[in-house]
């Protein structure tokens, strides 16, 4: 599938002020816990 957007794009959600707070607040906690996360269990 070349030139598809949902594996092309890089999202910028921490700096999207369209997006509502508490959105901005979990993909922070994602991101955070992911770069903490030793892999799949």
């Amino acid at each position: 599938m070349q030139g598809n957007p949902f594996q092309t794009r890089e999202p910028n959600i921490a700096q999207n002020d369209l997006i509502r707070t508490p959105q901005r607040e979990a993909y922070a906690e994602l991101v955070s816990f992911a770069a903490n996360s030793e892999g799949p269990a």
